[in-house]
C-alpha cells in the first residue's frame, strides 16, 4: 500500500540512482565492453552508508527478497533509500523500506518479463545497459577522486561563505487532507467553506498518516515538498486554504497554510554533508577532463568511423 504521506515529499515512482547517487557500489569484474548479463545482479553493495539510525545492522549482502530466483539485498534497498530527499528518509523507516522493497521487486519482475520476451537481446537495450554500466563505474571514479581531494578546511570555508552569516531558509507550517478522488476533495472543500473545522475533517477523511494530528505537518522547507505542493503552500496566507484540490501522483490534496517563518540559521553539523556533496559535484567537470590526459581519443564524423566524409 502506498503512503500518501510520502507523496507530499516525493513520489517514489523511480528508485533508480540519479547521476549523483553517492552509492558505494562495486561492479562485478568484467570488461566494460562486454554485454551485460541481465539475468544476474550486476553490482553488490559492499559497505553502504544508509544514514538512517533505525536501519538493521544485518550485512549488506543479506537477501531480503527474491523474484524468480533474482535476489534483492539489504544493501540495494539501503542504497535506494539513500538517494531520497532528507524529508522522505525522515519518514518512519518501516514505511520507506516497504515502498522501496516493493518497487525493487517490481523492477525485477519487469526485467524477468522482458527477458522472457527476448527484449534483453535487442541491440538498443544492450547498448543502454552498457551505457548504464559505464556511467556507474565512471561515477565511482569521480566520487573516489573528489573525496580524496576534499579537505575539511574546504568544507568549513564554504560553510562560512554560504551559511554562517545568512538566515535560515523560509519555512511554512502546513496542514493537509489527502483523498483518493477529485470528487471527494471537492466535497471536502465545500464542507470547509460551510464552516467545518479543518482538523476535524482531516481526522475523519484524510488518507494520510497526518490525519491523527488533524493533518498538520509542522514547519517544512521548500525542498522538503513536492513542486506542486510547494508552489501553492508558500503563496498561501496564514489560515488560507487552497481554493481547488491539488493532484499529486494518484492522490488529491487540500492544503492549508498555518504560518510562515524564517528558519533558524543552519548549524555546520546540519549542512556539512550537503556542502561536501556540492563541492564534489563542482569538481566533477575538472576531474572528467583530466581523465582524458594520456589517453588516445579519436572522434569521427557523424556518419561514423571509416566513412568517406572527412572531419
Amino acid at each position: 500500500m502506498k503512503s500518501t504521506a510520502a507523496r507530499v515529499f516525493l513520489g517514489l515512482a523511480c528508485v533508480l540512482s540519479p547521476a549523483m547517487a553517492w552509492a558505494q557500489s562495486a561492479p562485478v569484474a568484467r570488461s566494460p565492453a562486454q554485454a551485460l548479463d541481465l539475468s544476474k545482479p550486476q553490482f553488490d553493495t559492499v559497505s553502504p552508508d544508509y544514514g538512517m539510525s533505525l536501519l538493521t545492522s544485518a550485512p549488506a549482502a543479506t537477501v531480503v527478497a527474491e523474484v524468480e530466483g533474482r535476489t534483492i539485498t539489504l544493501g540495494q534497498v539501503g542504497d535506494s533509500i539513500r538517494v531520497l530527499p532528507r524529508a522522505t528518509r525522515a519518514l518512519p523507516f518501516d514505511r520507506v523500506y516497504t515502498m522501496i522493497l516493493t518497487q525493487l521487486t517490481q523492477i525485477q519482475a519487469l526485467a524477468v518479463r522482458a527477458q522472457r520476451r527476448g527484449l534483453d537481446e535487442q541491440p538498443a537495450v544492450q547498448g543502454r545497459a552498457k551505457l548504464a554500466y559505464d556511467n556507474a563505474v565512471a561515477e565511482a571514479e569521480l566520487v573516489a577522486e573528489a573525496s580524496a581531494n576534499l579537505t575539511e578546511a574546504m568544507v568549513l570555508e564554504r560553510y562560512q561563505k554560504d551559511y554562517a552569516e545568512k538566515p535560515g531558509p523560509e519555512e511554512v507550517e502546513i496542514s493537509i487532507i489527502v483523498v483518493d478522488t477529485e470528487n471527494e476533495a471537492q466535497a471536502i472543500l465545500t464542507e470547509l467553506a460551510g464552516g467545518a473545522v479543518f482538523e476535524t475533517v482531516a481526522r475523519r477523511a484524510s488518507r494520510d498518516g497526518s490525519a491523527s494530528a488533524g493533518g498538520n505537518l509542522g514547519f517544512v522547507q521548500r525542498d522538503a515538498l513536492t513542486a506542486e505542493i510547494a508552489a501553492v503552500a508558500f503563496t498561501l496566507a496564514p489560515g488560507q486554504t487552497t481554493a481547488r484540490p491539488l493532484k499529486v501522483d494518484d492522490a488529491w490534496f487540500i492544503v492549508r497554510a498555518d504560518g510562515h517563518r524564517q528558519g533558524p540559521k543552519l548549524p555546520f553539523a546540519a549542512v556539512q554533508a550537503r556542502i561536501r556533496q556540492a563541492l564534489m559535484r563542482e569538481s566533477f567537470p575538472t576531474l572528467a577532463q583530466a581523465a582524458l590526459e594520456g589517453l588516445i581519443v579519436r572522434t569521427f564524423p557523424i556518419s561514423g568511423k571509416g566513412s568517406a566524409v572527412q572531419p
